[in-house]
């Protein structure tokens, strides 16, 4: 679709485009301030679509699993970055065939 009827459709529906070419669109502004916030986030140069690999899943998980230790447990995030970096940039390689 092209950007102007994401931008229609998604300023209808109070959600946030699939784009950043339809986030460029006025409309989102007129949803106020607490929707720009995303909308800005999405206009970001460190915004990017992940990159679907075959240990995704796995990634996701680990990852999850990690943010649930660090908020309610306390644990150290360096410490479990670190750790799921070393499980996973193995699998990586392999799974890109490096």
């Amino acid at each position: 679709m092209s950007p102007a009827i994401v931008a229609e459709e998604f300023c209808f529906n109070s959600n946030l485009p699939t784009s950043k070419k339809a986030a460029e669109d006025p409309c989102f502004k007129e949803l106020g301030d607490k929707f720009q916030v995303f909308v800005d986030l999405m206009a970001s140069p460190n915004a990017y679509a992940m990159i679907t690999t075959p240990i995704s899943f796995e990634l996701n998980d680990a990852l999850g699993a990690a943010e649930e230790s660090i908020l309610l447990t306390g644990a150290d995030p360096k410490e479990m970055l670190d750790a799921i970096q070393a499980e996973f940039e193995p699998k990586f390689k392999e799974a890109m065939g490096q």
